[in-house]
Order: C-alpha cells, then structure tokens, then sequence
C-alpha cells in the first residue's frame, strides 16, 4: 500500500510538474502578450511625451531669456531716446570746417569707404547767392567716393550721429566699372555755419 501511495505521489508530483512547466509557459507568453501590445507602446508614448516636456522646457527657457533680453533692450532703448533728446546738434563756426573735414575723413577710414575727393564750397552759400547775412549759413561740402551699399550705409549713419549739425543734400550712387563690388558714390552735404 505505501508503494502505491508512493506511486500517487510520484504521479501528482509529475502532473504538478507538467502543470507548472505548463502554468510557466502560460505566464511568459501572458508577460510576452502584456509587454509586446500593452507596455512597449505605452513606452514609447512616455519617451515621446519626456522628449515633448524637454523641448518645452527648452522654449520656456529661451523664451524666458528672450524675454529678459527684450525688457534690457527696451529699457536701453528708453534710456538712449531721453539721452538722444537730451543731446542736441551743433552748429560750427567758418573756423571749425577743416575739423569737420577731419571728421568726416575718419569716419569713412573706421567704416572701409574711400573717398577720392572732398571738397568745401569755399564760400557761404547764403553769401553767395547774394542774401543778406543771417545768424547762420549753410557751407555745402562734396564727397567723392567709393563704397559698397553696406559701408555707404555705416558711413551715412555714424555721420548722421555726429554732433554736428548736418543735412544730405545730395546723393548720387552708379557702379563702378573697375570694381564690381563697389560704387562710385557722390553726396553734397550742408553743414549749418554760424556766424
């Protein structure tokens, strides 16, 4: 009798082994299943959304940066136009013409623009036409020279910010045969004189 309990045993513990083996391979294939169609995706979905939080993240920053930035600029800007309104343009007296003339050569050394030519009128305009003197005249001075666009840009913006009082009278731009890149430009400026 206690070798056919033994038997039984045997046997049940074969069908339990048979049966765990079994179970086992249910559970992986149950985990495979779970994985493959339900965790992986999910996954993948949270990769996505940790890359979208961290290009997010990254906007805010430089968004934040920018933003920063465009509140210095802006005050800046603010500063500089109560700066600007505070400066005044000067008038020169007739004395003061070749400093003007140094002036204006040394801005168009600091911004690569030749100049082939400068030439002060001589004479007061005013005078010259025969007018009755005022408490200024107005001197017209020639500038021949040579330039691409963006230099000829620098050169009339820093000589626009100069204390002195001047206005663009004239301005002629045409190419120039001998160098492809340049031109040849030509401006008359008034320069206000006081008496």
């Amino acid at each position: 009798m206690n070798g056919f309990l033994q038997k039984i045993k045997l046997q049940a513990l074969r069908l339990d082994a048979k049966k765990m083996i079994l179970l086992s391979i249910a559970m992986f294939f149950i985990f495979y299943l779970d994985y493959k169609y339900i965790l992986e995706p999910q996954f993948k979905d949270l990769s996505s959304v940790r890359l979208r939080l961290k290009n997010t993240k990254r906007n805010i920053e430089t968004f934040q940066k920018e933003f920063i930035t465009m509140r210095e600029l802006k005050e800046k800007q603010d500063s500089a136009g109560e700066e600007q309104a505070a400066q005044t343009k000067k008038m020169i007296s007739s004395d003061q013409i070749p400093l003007l003339l140094k002036e204006i050569s040394d801005i168009s050394n600091r911004n690569q623009v030749r100049i082939t030519q400068i030439k002060p009128s001589g004479q007061p305009r005013d005078a010259a036409r025969g007018q009755k003197p005022q408490k200024f005249n107005t001197e017209l001075i020639t500038l021949e020279m040579s330039c691409d666009y963006h230099h000829c840009g620098q050169f009339l913006n820093e000589l626009e910010n100069t204390e002195t009082l001047l206005t663009l009278e004239e301005m002629k731009i045409s190419s120039n045969p001998k160098e492809y890149f340049r031109q040849d430009v030509r401006l008359v400026i008034k320069a206000y004189v006081k008496e």
